[in-house]
């Protein structure tokens, strides 16, 4: 049986959220958050311009998580997109970035995706990027991020959507390896989730 679908919250409900996660909140409580929004808003929260912050959330709740810190926070004044608050007491400024397939735009397939009944996608290999043109992509994600000439030096977490990947996954996550242990002249730090 087909479920109703999701509707946009009100102004006030939305700004309630982005207050909320503009404070200081464990990774865990974030988690637990974002999956309550997520069950609100549905596939809205990808493209409600008034969620657009979720996505950051949703990258800092991934950095905070995969690297175990203390709490993390949505920065209302961009730059930066959020910040890490470490173990010992150090707050880390991050940018984030999410890497597409090349000309993938979400917000676009969501609309269209509204208007047709549910189907099987078929998503053939031949389709997928291989581990060049995926590593293309990260490349050209940090280097249009760096081109921002940001006033500081922030960690650049770099979140990589790109679905399936064609050839060698053992040496595409080597590759990402390297750069982020290379890091990028314009960055504290690359992370690469």
């Amino acid at each position: 049986m087909p479920t109703k679908p999701h509707r946009p919250m009100s102004d006030k409900a939305a700004a309630r959220w982005h207050a909320f996660f503009c404070d200081w909140r464990s990774p865990h409580v974030a988690g637990l958050a974002l999956e309550i929004l997520s069950n609100i808003a549905g596939d809205h929260i990808l493209d409600d311009h008034r969620l657009k912050w979720a996505k950051e959330a949703h990258l800092a709740w991934r950095y905070g998580k995969e690297l175990e810190l203390k709490a993390i926070r949505v920065v209302k004044a961009d730059p930066p997109d959020f910040e890490a608050l470490t173990e010992t007491g150090s707050v880390q400024r991050c940018e984030a970035v999410e890497v597409l397939r090349p000309g993938r735009r979400r917000d676009q397939e969501l609309r269209q995706e509204r208007l047709k009944p549910l189907t099987v996608i078929h998503d053939p290999e031949e389709g997928w990027p291989s581990v060049a043109e995926a590593l293309t992509a990260v490349d050209a994600q940090i280097a249009k991020k760096a081109g921002n000439a940001y006033r500081e030096r922030f960690v650049l977490v770099v979140y990589i959507n790109l679905g399936f990947i064609r050839g060698d996954h053992d040496a595409f996550r080597q590759s990402l390896a390297v750069r982020q242990a290379k890091g990028h002249p314009m960055f504290a730090a690359l992370h690469l989730l």
